[in-house]
């Protein structure tokens, strides 16, 4: 279930990226699918981080998830050895599984945009396929331009630069990806949450602020342990 295990293609153009397909084990990857998490239970949890539901509840992403958070420096440094850019310290920012529902209709999800530059590398995973749904790649100093299609058990990986824009679309069918961005440290530790859950598991979670940490845990009968400034004990 490791995301790096497979052989990965590079490409240079329009800017530097690697794609594996397949990333997982197929019955691993269809059974992801056919059983992602339904969106989440606080509007404000969507419309901010858009996290699925309850991944946990499921063992198979709760493995997926404990493999790779297990193999955090390993992601690290396959990114830094693929993108030869080593040196940097960097903080865990968990996984961001995005339930979208179907749309007949082309639609924009997010227009042209690069990352935030505490964000060094963002992995792209898609697990289902459809119809529309392209993630969409373009240089904006040459031009250069690249779609992905929507296809299932692909995963794209890129290290953020200021030319390294990107967008994507809705699809005919449910759309569901995963995304790991990988931030510098000092990036990383003002965003993350420890939260227990009503069941005493204890995981991370990204929050931009607060308030919408203490949204979820009150909608989800859950705790904050301790937040980026690891004092805070709700």
């Amino acid at each position: 279930m490791y995301i790096f295990d497979k052989p990965y293609k590079y490409y240079d153009k329009p800017w530097p990226h690697i794609v594996i397909e397949p990333f997982l084990p197929s019955d691993v990857a269809d059974h992801m699918r056919d059983y992602f998490p339904p969106a989440g239970l606080s509007h404000k949890e969507q419309k901010h981080n858009k996290w699925a539901g309850d991944y946990l509840d499921d063992p198979v992403f709760a493995e997926f998830s404990r493999v790779n958070e297990e193999r955090e420096q390993d992601i690290y440094d396959f990114l830094d050895n693929v993108f030869d850019d080593p040196g940097d310290l960097y903080g865990w920012t968990p996984f961001q599984y995005r339930n979208e529902r179907p749309r007949e209709e082309r639609i924009k999800l997010k227009g042209w945009h690069t990352d935030l530059p505490g964000k060094k590398y963002h992995i792209m995973m898609y697990l289902g396929g459809g119809e529309n749904g392209e993630l969409e790649m373009k240089h904006f100093g040459t031009e250069e331009f690249k779609s992905f299609p929507y296809v299932h058990n692909r995963l794209v990986a890129w290290r953020n630069d200021p030319f390294t824009h990107h967008r994507f679309w809705t699809s005919k069918s449910r759309r569901f990806t995963i995304s790991l961005g990988i931030e510098l440290y000092e990036a990383a530790r003002k965003t993350i949450y420890w939260i227990e859950d009503s069941k005493g598991r204890v995981f991370k979670r990204a929050f931009t602020e607060l308030e919408f940490a203490e949204d979820y845990a009150r909608e989800t009968n859950a705790k904050i342990l301790r937040g980026p400034d690891a004092t805070y004990h709700l």
